[in-house]
């Protein structure tokens, strides 16, 4: 073996060596665990800046929810008023919890509304007591139904009255009744709804040109939705109630109150005038 093979030989020898060392701290290296992140506790959020619903954000001032209970109440729309002198501030309400089903099996809410002057309750639709239904085949008529809420003078008095829905929804068709508060000198409301202001598929209430008007159908029909003729009974206010006055009939059927309203409006509007 010459000097040059041999040197060969160290150099490989060596190679080996080295390779085998870094192979062996390679497989036999400790992975070391992941430094754990600092641990950190939120802090509630105190209940006073607890962010309320922003159906609620409609509350016209402070302090007005503390009238009613928002575990059973959301605000559904609010209006303000005078009254007396006072401003007062007119709140619908709809419940958290269903309270009965439609026809269909859908769930139904009950409505509230409150009226609020100087900071006290002065009318509470529920605590009036609901009257038990008038109506064929609706047993209570105190479920929400739809965010109407309006101020009209309906009396001519220079008051305006306030105005809100109640109802059922059976499985084919509705029962809306058309409610009327009239505030009185003691600060307090009554409602002056007559009974044949409610809202169907085939009967309706409508205020035209402020005159209360009501279209009802005439006759059965050969079904529910069939078109039918319908005559308009108008009512005006005399002697604290809402008073027939004029019935007129119409010269075509519908298949419905509010089609009849809009197609026969021309027919209401001239039996007013005249």
């Amino acid at each position: 073996m010459n000097q040059k093979e041999f040197v060969n030989i160290l150099v490989v020898v060596g190679i080996i060596i080295v390779v085998g060392v870094i192979g062996y701290f390679v497989v036999n290296k400790r992975v070391s665990p992941p430094t754990p992140a600092p641990t950190t506790t939120s802090s509630p959020t105190p209940v006073s800046e607890t962010k309320p619903s922003t159906q609620l954000t409609q509350t016209p001032e402070k302090g007005i929810t503390t009238l009613y209970d928002r575990n059973v109440w959301t605000l559904i729309k609010s209006v303000e008023g005078n009254y007396g002198g006072d401003a007062v501030k007119i709140l619908l309400l709809k419940s958290v919890q269903e309270t009965g089903e439609s026809g269909t099996g859908d769930p139904l809410y009950d409505v509230g509304l409150l009226i609020i002057k100087n900071n006290k309750v002065v009318y509470n639709y529920i605590s009036q007591g609901v009257k038990p239904s008038k109506y064929p085949g609706v047993n209570t008529t105190k479920f929400y139904m739809d965010d109407a809420l309006d101020m009209r003078d309906v009396t001519n008095d220079g008051m305006s009255e306030i105005i809100f829905h109640s109802g059922f929804m059976g499985a084919s068709d509705w029962t809306t009744l058309e409610h009327i508060l009239q505030y009185h000198s003691d600060n307090s409301f009554s409602d002056i709804m007559a009974e044949e202001f409610y809202g169907s598929l085939n009967h309706g209430i409508a205020w035209v040109d402020n005159v209360p008007v009501v279209i009802k159908s005439i006759g059965d029909g050969a079904c529910h939705t069939c078109p039918r003729p319908f005559q308009y009974n108008i009512y005006t206010w005399s002697q604290n109630t809402f008073v027939l006055s004029k019935t007129v009939e119409g010269k075509k059927s519908y298949g419905g109150a509010s089609a009849a309203l809009q197609n026969d409006l021309g027919i209401i509007r001239n039996a007013i005038k005249n």
